[in-house]
């Protein structure tokens, strides 16, 4: 959808773009020139990221926002990998399970040098298994109420077969 309205931001500099006119399967836009005659119709096909990415990326973030909204930043950051996940964990048994483990490191200076990352520990649950790197705050680091404890995105990817995926792609377009 954010690419559909992409197309259409750069088409409606230059011409009136109008949305899927007409009924049955038609193009997403109709272009008209300043002068009100038809110059064409546009379909926009979406090659960026395949759709389990999306979910991947959607529930690594949605999981990022509950994390961040229950558990305040102390003297670590941390940043999760998601290696097993069925279903989303118990975000209140999550949440306890960090806030001892900081408690735990934070009782145990780390031995790893600044510049090699920090100690790993992994949570495992009934629904998930997810790998956090927990990154120590410099000494003296201002802490503030806004400072998001997890840090770093979703690290999504994998081989694509670009023949396939365009295929795929224009035959969802063409069942629609």
């Amino acid at each position: 959808m954010l690419d559909e309205l992409y197309v259409h931001h750069l088409l409606a500099r230059r011409y009136r773009v109008e949305y899927e006119e007409g009924s049955g399967r038609q193009p997403a836009f109709c272009l008209y020139d300043n002068d009100g005659q038809y110059v064409g119709r546009v379909e926009v096909l979406t090659l960026l990221q395949r759709q389990d990415w999306d979910a991947e990326e959607l529930r690594h973030g949605q999981l990022v926002e509950q994390i961040n909204q229950r558990l305040p930043l102390t003297t670590h950051s941390v940043v999760l990998d998601i290696e097993r996940w069925t279903d989303a964990p118990s975000i209140k048994h999550l949440v306890a399970w960090l806030t001892s483990t900081i408690e735990d490191l934070r009782n145990q200076p780390s031995t790893h040098p600044a510049d090699a990352g920090g100690p790993v520990r992994t949570y495992t649950g009934r629904s998930a298994e997810i790998r956090f790197e927990f990154l120590p705050l410099p000494p003296g680091y201002p802490v503030t109420a806004d400072d998001a404890v997890v840090v770093g995105g979703a690290c999504t990817g994998g081989l694509i077969d670009t023949a396939a995926r365009l295929r795929d792609r224009l035959d969802t377009k063409a069942s629609k």
